[in-house]
């Protein structure tokens, strides 16, 4: 999964603390690339090591082989990662400290529900069509990866989760301990969502179980109810705090994606102070059959009713906030008179 070898690269370039990368692809033309990209680059054979493995392979060998585990897995195939997660978790360094585990998923029409089966299969849980598709669907990758560290008495703390263009992507620190374990399952739970009216829930695993008799409490329609999705913490909050002081006193010029960066943890800093969803306000205009003012005006609103609220990195147009859809309504219609 190397490709050209610009991700190892970059660690080696930009991140001191790393002495070591392992770089490995299937592909022997990939290797040929990235031999020549590593020379061009000035990395030195003492830094790398490279193989030209299947990756499942690679990892459920490695200690075996090395006596040793690895610090930090990245895993970022053509598609679905579900394959990779068992040897991984066999591979990955879970004493003392833990390992981090960073894995990124690009089969999206699967993760955000529209190739339902597909998800049932690869990441064994059922997904639903909603607005915020993409908020489910980076909860639904987590849960995956949690559920097959359980196997392992292993479990997950996310650091950092990513839903952008034709990609999720999370970073979990990988740990182990029963009591660990029992905690990530107590973070599973289920969306509960009305397509008459939009209204949404979540009911967690400790929850008593209502999803037999799920009718909208705004319509009563019936309300269809998602597998087990992860309803814990997106982002670890103690590391987008030092990400954010790193990123301001780090120059312009180290990063091309720089206030690319600054925005994305300006957004997700209050992401987990909210319900696990996000309102698409374009999508609830519409289906008022409103216009709607700009998102900074819905946002003060909201909080000028006692209710908080933000902006997401999900959706460019999408609020998270603890009102209700009943309350998000009202708002918009108020801007109508």
């Amino acid at each position: 999964m190397a490709a050209t070898g610009i991700r190892a690269i970059r660690l080696l370039k930009q991140c001191p603390a790393i002495e070591k990368v392992f770089i490995n692809d299937l592909n022997p033309i990939a290797i040929e690339t990235v031999q020549k990209n590593l020379q061009i680059n000035g990395i030195t054979q003492q830094q790398i090591q490279i193989s030209s493995l299947d990756a499942k392979l690679l990892f459920s060998t490695y200690y075996d082989q090395n006596h040793t585990y690895y610090d930090i897995i990245d895993i970022d195939p053509f598609g679905s990662p579900s394959e990779y997660i068992p040897s991984a978790m066999q591979a990955i360094s879970v004493h003392e400290v833990g390992g981090l585990m960073c894995v990124t998923a690009t089969d999206t029409p699967v993760l955000f529900g529209i190739k339902k089966e597909a998800c049932i299969r690869k990441y064994l849980t059922t997904p639903i069509r909603t607005e915020f598709i993409k908020e489910m669907g980076t909860r639904i990758l987590i849960y995956f990866i949690a559920k097959i560290a359980n196997l392992f008495e292993l479990y997950v703390h996310p650091v950092m989760s990513i839903s952008a263009q034709h990609f999720v992507r999370v970073f979990l620190h990988i740990r182990k301990g029963i009591l660990g374990v029992n905690s990530n399952i107590q973070k599973f739970g289920n969306y509960l969502y009305c397509r008459s009216c939009h209204y949404r829930s979540v009911e967690k695993v400790e929850q008593k179980s209502t999803i037999l008799q799920c009718t909208c409490p705004l319509c009563g329609n019936i309300m269809i109810a998602s597998g087990l999705v992860w309803m814990g913490n997106l982002h670890d909050p103690e590391y987008v705090q030092d990400l954010d002081i790193q990123l301001q006193n780090t120059g312009k010029n180290m990063y091309p994606s720089y206030n690319q960066l600054l925005k994305f943890v300006e957004l997700v800093k209050n992401e987990d102070n909210f319900p696990p969803y996000y309102y698409s306000i374009p999508k609830i205009a519409d289906y008022l059959g409103i216009t709607y003012p700009s998102l900074l005006k819905i946002l003060e609103r909201l909080e000028e009713k006692g209710f908080h609220a933000a902006r997401t990195h999900f959706d460019p147009q999408a609020v998270k906030t603890e009102a209700s859809i009943t309350v998000v309504k009202e708002v918009l219609k108020e801007f109508q008179t």
